[in-house]
């Protein structure tokens, strides 16, 4: 769950990485953040579950610590794998 005045401190943060993005990366990132599995993502896609693992994870880490949101422990989407299950 997000806190008020993190949302509005990741918004500016989130769309200057979404310019950086192709269109493939920025679909990855934006479905897997809607909670969809990097299996189906790959097959929407046509990558590799691997490919999409890969673009999560470096998208998410161009994000700082300081902008990413805050999770409510046990969260789904909370998991330390980018594309478990």
């Amino acid at each position: 769950m997000l806190r008020a005045e993190g949302a509005e401190a990741l918004e500016p943060a989130l769309l200057l990485v979404l310019e950086q993005l192709s269109p493939a990366e920025r679909a990855a990132y934006v479905l897997r953040a809607f909670g969809y599995a990097c299996p189906d993502i790959a097959r929407m896609l046509r990558l590799g579950v691997v490919t999409v693992g890969k673009i999560v994870s470096l998208t998410r880490g161009l994000l700082t610590d300081e902008h990413r949101p805050q999770r409510v422990r046990g969260e789904a989407g909370s998991r330390s794998a980018v594309c478990r299950g």
